[in-house]
């Protein structure tokens, strides 16, 4: 048997729980989803029960499998789902702390999300029936529908191979001031006289 290109520490290990795997079999959680958890849950701080970790940075520690955007997304999902819990991160770029329910403390206690998210935020139970800020409201999607159709009618009217004679063809004015000056080679001579 071959050996490993590095060594193994029995002493150096995480407990994962099964209810992971659970929720990836019963349909919970997608594979893109459960690796991005199992991974933070890997990297997370024992003390802690939190990752620091940045959009760009786990793209790389995926080899770049996924995009930042992408990566972003699952995040958002796993937020939604309550595995996860993070700050709200629009227009940053910078690296942030991720905490992960249920995890497993080194003192022999667990995270538990609500009270971090409620410390954090400063919200309420009663708070909480606002929409979370990975959930897009429904209107969005009519919204962005209704453009995708103005769009596609603005270039259906502009485009130059449609038969619509809404625009104007490249040639209704010079077929005028052509019959113009042909009526004016043609020999015929235009004297104008100005009277003051």
């Amino acid at each position: 048997m071959e050996n490993l290109p590095f060594e193994i520490d029995n002493n150096d290990y995480v407990k994962l729980p099964r209810s992971i795997k659970t929720a990836l079999v019963e349909g919970y959680l997608s594979f893109e989803e459960y690796s991005v958890l199992v991974w933070l849950w890997i990297n997370a701080n024992p003390r802690m029960g939190k990752a620091h970790v940045s959009y760009a940075g786990l793209s790389k520690d995926f080899k770049e499998k996924y995009s930042k955007n992408h990566i972003n997304r699952l995040m958002l999902n796993l937020k939604r789902k309550k595995w996860i819990w993070f700050a709200v991160q629009q227009g940053r770029r910078s690296s942030f702390h991720v905490d992960i329910a249920s995890y497993p403390l080194s003192n022999g206690g667990f995270v538990d999300l609500e009270t971090r998210s409620k410390q954090k935020s400063g919200r309420s139970e009663d708070d909480t029936n606002e929409p979370l800020p990975a959930e897009a409201p429904t209107e969005v999607s009519d919204v962005r529908q209704k453009l995708e159709s103005d769009k596609n009618a603005l270039v259906d009217r502009f485009s130059f191979d449609s038969g619509s004679s809404l625009g104007r063809s490249p040639k209704n004015d010079n077929e005028k001031e052509n019959k113009n000056n042909r009526s004016r080679k043609s020999g015929t001579k235009v004297h104008i006289s100005i009277n003051y």
